[in-house]
């Protein structure tokens, strides 16, 4: 069987996204979702590695750029940057904050199915704990215990 001819699939000189300037792929590049933009870095040097005079790659710049204008200052003293992470990580952490919150791992016995992803109930006298995903990086948190006994 011989692979057909797809005109489509043939890159022509000229054709490429090097002909187009950083602004328009910073643009496109911010459609995407934190774990789009980590893939795009990994996938492309051109987003993934800074360039000759950026300070930081096209993958990182978008991610910059939507923190910067949708975060609210609320969510950005929640989540400082910590000294080595990328803004692909930060704008994940971002993410991950506007998420409702929920234990997503529950270990030990005596817990009741849950009405609500946030809350758990347990009865019984062992040692249990309810896990959850987000990672606390500032701020100020609070639990709700409810105390109850049903003797």
């Amino acid at each position: 069987m011989q692979p057909r001819d797809n005109k489509r699939a043939r890159l022509l000189p000229g054709h490429t996204l090097d002909t187009l300037d950083n602004d328009l792929l910073i643009r496109c590049a911010s459609y995407l979702d934190a774990g789009g933009l980590a893939q795009l870095g990994r996938t492309s040097a051109r987003f993934g590695i800074p360039q000759d005079d950026q300070r930081r790659s096209l993958a990182n710049e978008a991610a910059r750029q939507r923190f910067r204008h949708s975060a609210t200052d609320e969510e950005k003293s929640r989540l400082p940057k910590y000294g080595d992470e990328s803004d692909v990580g930060l704008c994940r952490a971002l993410e991950q904050l506007r998420q409702p919150l929920r234990f997503r791992d529950l270990a030990g016995e005596g817990f009741n199915p849950q009405e609500s992803p946030a809350s758990v109930t347990h009865k019984g006298n062992g040692w249990s704990t309810a896990m959850s995903g987000h990672a606390m990086r500032g701020g100020r948190h609070f639990v709700e215990f409810a105390i109850t006994n049903h003797d």
